[in-house]
């Protein structure tokens, strides 16, 4: 049928929470469209559905609200769409298609993109709903539609023409001979006919849009903060692959304040290897008593003086900072027991995280001193990561790029008064 692909992002944005529009990317003709729509004859596109992502990878739980969502506003099944009673075999599995109440003509189709190393075109990954299983469909170069997200005026995203574009046309590379399923205005397309039309736009949009990065491998997102100090729920996490908190969770170190930051982690669109908490000299109780964590993070990672390796990347994390009033993770400045501290630091470490910033970047607190250490920086100097991750200083909130090559970030979220202004800062790996 003929949609307004305007009409369509108002539609979904009105009916699923504000707080679920990072987890939607619209694909297919009407994300095209939309991207278009001011090309568009008569401003509609002809098409039987929408394709909805849910993102990030493995947002599976997200995908079964949204999916309520929509069926609590009238929503409906389509006559392909019903449950299963077991996630296994997954092939079984019928995909989510809901239709709006007054319109049978037209669904949303929802979808996921592939974890990292898919091998199979497509996999079915398994999703709950009250009557019973579903599965959403991750077809293996839909990664690359993350690469290019759009924003919208509605809050939720699209993905790029050219990019769409380029995954069709990888996951059909030979011309076949059958016609696709379902009619477009009483006629059944050739498969072939819409591939080539696939080569035809990615020809075009190629030279039409030469700024576009042509990667097959999208970057990993990085969200990076630091010293929330028990305001967490102020701060608004943009979509990513990863987070990274660099330490000062609490003011001082309350377990109840600990789980209330665990809890929160639990309503983020991650899994929890993809939290990743380092202490901070705030954070007393995970010194003094440092077995809490395993009964405080159940929700994410934390991670003391060790590697963590997420998608081939090595992140090594640590809290310790040159004495600052007898707090926690406090060792002499310029001490030896401070220098082993660094030295133990790998030497493949690619992005590290320590709580105290080195001396001279992120580092110049209010009163105009530089109170980062020494030794940490010389260390970074031999190692040369290419990112370090840090806070403690929240007067040097910032990115500071290094003549060694190493770009340091400091995450403070809080300001001098503890106040949560400073957003979170994104890196791509």
């Amino acid at each position: 049928m003929n949609m307004n692909p305007e009409l369509l992002f108002d539609m979904v944005a009105k009916t699923v929470p504000q707080n679920l529009h990072r987890n939607i990317l619209i694909v297919g003709s009407l994300a095209a469209a939309y991207h278009h729509r001011d090309r568009l004859t008569g401003q509609v596109v002809a098409t039987k559905d929408a394709d909805v992502i849910v993102q990030p990878a493995g947002a599976v739980s997200e995908c079964a609200q949204i999916a309520k969502r929509l069926l609590e506003a009238g929503w409906q099944r389509t006559e392909q769409c019903y449950a299963q009673p077991a996630a296994e075999p997954q092939s079984t599995l019928r995909a989510i298609r809901l239709q709006p109440s007054n319109i049978d003509a037209f669904f949303v189709e929802l979808l996921g993109l592939p974890q990292t190393g898919q091998k199979e075109m497509k996999r079915w990954v398994p999703c709950q709903l009250d009557d019973g299983w579903y599965g959403i469909p991750c077809f293996k170069f839909m990664v690359l539609l993350a690469r290019d997200r759009r924003d919208t005026k509605v809050g939720i995203q699209h993905a790029s023409p050219p990019l769409m574009a380029l995954a069709n046309l990888l996951s059909h590379p030979t011309l076949g001979t059958a016609r696709m399923e379902g009619a477009i205005e009483s006629r059944r397309i050739l498969r072939s006919a819409k591939d080539l039309g696939r080569a035809l736009a990615l020809a075009w949009l190629r030279i039409a849009v030469p700024s576009v990065a042509w990667s097959l491998f999208p970057p990993m997102r990085i969200v990076c903060i630091s010293d929330t100090h028990e305001q967490e729920r102020s701060v608004e996490i943009p979509p990513c692959d990863l987070l990274i908190h660099a330490g000062d969770i609490t003011f001082k170190g309350d377990l109840h304040k600990l789980g209330a930051f665990d809890d929160w982690c639990e309503t983020l669109p991650l899994p929890k290897d993809r939290i990743l908490v380092c202490a901070g000299n705030h954070d007393v109780s995970l010194e003094k008593t440092p077995e809490v964590a395993a009964h405080a993070f159940l929700n994410c990672t934390y991670v003391r003086d060790a590697t963590v390796v997420v998608d081939g990347v090595r992140i090594y994390m640590s809290p310790w900072q040159p004495r600052f009033n007898d707090w926690a993770f406090n060792l002499d400045r310029g001490s030896a027991e401070l220098a082993a501290k660094w030295n133990a630091i790998p030497d493949d470490t690619d992005i590290l995280v320590t709580h105290g910033p080195p001396y001279g970047f992120g580092d110049l607190s209010v009163r105009g001193l530089q109170v980062g250490c020494e030794l940490l920086l010389e260390r970074i100097e031999q190692l040369r990561p290419r990112f370090h991750v840090c806070g403690h200083v929240h007067e040097g909130y910032g990115r500071y790029e290094t003549d060694f090559g190493t770009v340091v970030v400091n995450a403070s979220v809080c300001d001098a008064r503890y106040r949560p202004v400073n957003a979170p800062i994104v890196i791509e790996w």
